[in-house]
């Protein structure tokens, strides 16, 4: 039955952008005035477009097995019949540069080089306008982020990468144009824009990035975040989700060295500092994951799955530390994990008004 309902939300949201569709109500049911043409477009005007989550591993859902922040937040809309279009552009593995040239928060930018009248490929090379490294489209193609269908100089194509060079410091980027055409010569600094710069510019940010670097103080991931936020039209609607633990920096590593003691409590006081700095500045916005993971209201939902909790999980949640039980491993979330905290996301949306009007 649930696969039923998504199937049928799923195609109701698609034919949402040529037919009038009333915004969420919880009050809707109930509501017995009558439906007028001035109601149905002002709902229509108000209904948000969609959701985009924009970061890298956490946001994608590594070793979730399906589970993902994402996947949680639309399980909810469909139980909740209050469906709107959710994707999900986090990749693997990618540092806060990539995600934000992915979003366009970082113009992406091509050095001189000839589009050739026929359909065949040619190489390309890449650079950011801030000077910053990006490499989309390194971790294969599953992972594509929006970047495999492009335009340069107003010509339609595609950008693939030589897998042979992925991870060698400089890869190999190829365009091809999708239709025969004239020849063009492409100057330097000529744009590039992909379809996750275009297609999601009027759905709320759900921003998680950060975990794989790119960032060396929270004032600058804060400024980072903003940057991801500024290119939704909806910019004045959004959430950012904390990171469930910090890395942390070589000269922090190095200070600790094999002290497994003293580099549990510098992690501990890293993230204390990081959530500080997040609330501080984002507010009601911001999802403290961490938070949420250690909650008892967390703890209530792990043992309703009837999971073997542990006496040391629940003396970490205590103590503010996530817990084994919804970890793969030190630095990345497993399913429960990630089910928990799409479900704090979820809540907080409709809590800022998000969903429901």
């Amino acid at each position: 039955m649930k696969r039923f309902n998504k199937i049928i939300a799923l195609m109701t949201a698609t034919v949402v952008s040529a037919s009038v569709f009333s915004s969420c109500s919880l009050s809707s049911v109930n509501d017995k005035t009558p439906i007028t043409i001035e109601k149905k477009q002002s709902d229509k005007v108000e209904r948000l477009p969609g959701i985009v989550c924009w970061g890298s591993t956490m946001s994608y859902g590594s070793y979730g097995e399906g589970n993902s922040i994402h996947n949680t937040i639309e399980d909810h809309m469909m139980s909740d019949e209050c469906y709107i279009p959710i994707i999900n552009m986090g990749v693997p593995r990618e540092t806060t540069h990539t995600v934000m040239a992915r979003s366009g928060a970082v113009d992406i930018l091509v050095k001189a080089f000839t589009i050739p009248e026929s359909i065949e490929q040619v190489e390309i090379k890449l650079y950011s306008a801030d000077g910053s490294d990006i490499f989309p489209l390194r971790f294969g193609t599953r992972w594509t982020g929006g970047m495999s269908n492009v335009t340069i100089a107003g010509v339609q194509g595609t950008l693939a990468i030589d897998e042979t060079s992925a991870q060698f410091e400089e890869p190999i980027y190829y365009f091809t144009r999708n239709k025969e055409g004239e020849e063009i010569k492409v100057e330097k600094g000529e744009k590039l824009i992909s379809e996750s710069m275009t297609n999601y510019v009027d759905y709320i940010p759900v921003v998680c990035i950060g975990d794989d670097g790119g960032w060396e103080t929270f004032d600058e991931l804060i400024e980072q975040q903003q940057a991801i936020i500024d290119t939704s039209t909806n910019s004045d609607k959004f959430i950012v989700v904390g990171l469930f633990s910090v890395p942390l920096t070589e000269e922090q590593l190095k200070s600790v060295g094999d002290d497994a003691e003293a580099k549990a409590e510098l992690i501990k006081k890293n993230n204390e500092a990081y959530d500080k700095a997040m609330e501080e500045h984002w507010g009601e916005h911001y999802v403290n994951s961490r938070e949420y993971l250690c909650s008892n209201v967390a703890l209530e939902k792990l043992q309703s799955k009837e999971l073997e909790i542990t006496t040391e999980d629940k003396v970490n949640m205590s103590e503010g530390v996530v817990p084994d039980i919804v970890k793969y491993d030190i630095t990345h979330l497993n399913g429960y994990g990630y089910v928990l905290i799409g479900d704090a996301v979820y809540d907080r949306m409709v809590e800022l008004g998000y969903l429901y009007h």
